[in-house]
């Protein structure tokens, strides 16, 4: 049986799940399972690495948090989707 589970996100990150499930047709929840149990290059990339990433980030430029963390997203989802259709093609 399925379970209902409740997530808070900003505005942006919203928005960036919104493109994404629409560019493939799908919803915001087959998107978030698809993100959870992704691999890319044998290793499981969670929350917590992507909040490193984008505080390295961010401590490595001259941009404001909010665009650095709109700009990680956004390449961290390229990078997910390019990783899962190399490993599914035709998907």
């Amino acid at each position: 049986m399925n379970k209902v589970v409740k997530v808070t996100m900003e505005e942006g990150q919203v928005a960036l799940l919104d493109r994404y499930a629409a560019e493939r047709g799908v919803s915001r929840a087959d998107v978030i399972r698809e993100r959870i149990f992704a691999q890319v290059g044998g290793k499981r990339y969670t929350a917590k690495d992507l909040s490193a990433l984008i505080s390295r980030t961010y401590r490595a430029s001259n941009v404001p948090r909010s665009e650095v963390e709109r700009i990680v997203h956004a390449v961290f989802v390229e990078i997910m989707s390019e990783s899962r259709e190399a490993a599914s093609p035709g998907l």
